[in-house]
């Protein structure tokens, strides 16, 4: 009986073993992606055209009705005095000089980004989405979302997120 059992634990243990070698190796070679997701996460793209935000959510949008037709926004879209070209230089700078921000997601066809930032003592990042929108001659436009899909946030975070970026934004213009 006892020589049974050995022979059974002895091969669950070696199934086992080799189920979790085959496992590790293809994680290795990057097959692992389908069972564990990868590296970017599943963070959706926004689509401002058809967000359906509302002010009692947590986050915060600033964005006027002709950018987010079904959103209400938490305030109009940001305007600058400078040219959306500009402007969108101002802001790759701005985040890579940011130890505390990442770029997360590019999309140069609509001048869309989303950036992970992640604050000293947050134990999850908050995520900023951007569009840098053209506004004539001379002025741009910044709609822009805080959001935390992940942990424990307030609106009065999001919306001290939005107001440092626009005044950041605004000193390096100014230089």
């Amino acid at each position: 009986m006892i020589d049974r059992f050995r022979q059974i634990a002895i091969f669950v243990s070696l199934i086992v073993i080799v189920g979790l070698a085959v496992l590790y190796m293809m994680v290795q070679m990057g097959g692992g992606d389908t069972l564990f997701g990868d590296r970017e996460g599943n963070l959706e793209p926004v689509d401002f055209a058809t967000l359906a935000y509302m002010p009692d959510q947590n986050g915060f949008l600033m964005c006027d009705e002709a950018s987010c037709p079904n959103a209400a926004a938490d305030g109009p879209t940001f305007r600058f005095e400078a040219d959306a070209a500009r402007l969108r230089q101002v802001l790759a700078d701005f985040t890579d000089d940011n130890p505390t921000v990442r770029t997360h997601r590019l999309d140069l066809a609509t001048s869309q980004f989303d950036f992970l930032e992640r604050l000293p003592g947050a134990d999850f990042p908050a995520v900023v989405t951007v569009r840098v929108v053209d506004m004539g001659p001379g002025l741009s436009g910044l709609v822009m979302y805080s959001r935390q899909p992940i942990g424990d946030s307030s609106k009065a975070d999001h919306a001290d997120r939005i107001a440092r970026w626009a005044r950041m934004l605004n000193e390096r213009l100014a230089r």
